[in-house]
């Protein structure tokens, strides 16, 4: 199961990443163990990200 579908993903995933970076438009870090993730909480109604890796 990982070597597909998963793997995949996360391929895509550091591809999209590398052309940020190279774009000049990195994607910033972020922790998501101590993000506060509420389920059906999408939009805008969503907590502002932890900036901790500024």
């Amino acid at each position: 199961m990982f070597q597909g579908p998963i793997a995949d993903a996360l391929t895509h995933v550091g591809q999209i990443a590398m052309l940020r970076r190279l774009a000049d438009a990195p994607i910033r870090g972020e922790n998501y163990f101590k993000a506060a993730i509420e389920v059906g909480c999408v939009g805008s109604e969503q907590a502002e990200p932890g900036r901790e890796f500024d």
